[in-house]
């Protein structure tokens, strides 16, 4: 029974690694997507915790990273609607 538990810990802990590695990829990817349509990264302290917010390159105001992704797609999307 002790090597049950044991193999449960150690598959709590590869979740984990796991779920850290996909979290940093998809902000890697959400940051490089962004920088390419040059959309500047700043961080700011909300209620004692660091944020990460985006300025739109065309309006100049700052959004969270995932309202970021959400205008840049529709963009992306509306230009290629056009072609």
């Amino acid at each position: 029974m002790h090597a049950l538990s044991d193999l449960l810990f150690d598959f709590h802990e590869v979740k984990i690694m796991f779920e850290w590695l996909q979290n940093l990829i998809q902000r890697s990817c959400h940051s490089i997507a962004l920088r390419s349509y040059r959309w500047q990264r700043k961080k700011v302290i909300y209620l004692g915790q660091k944020q990460i917010q985006w300025q739109d390159p065309l309006s100049l105001l700052w959004y969270s990273e995932s309202t970021a992704m959400r205008l840049l797609k529709a963009r992306i999307l509306d230009e290629a609607g056009r072609k």
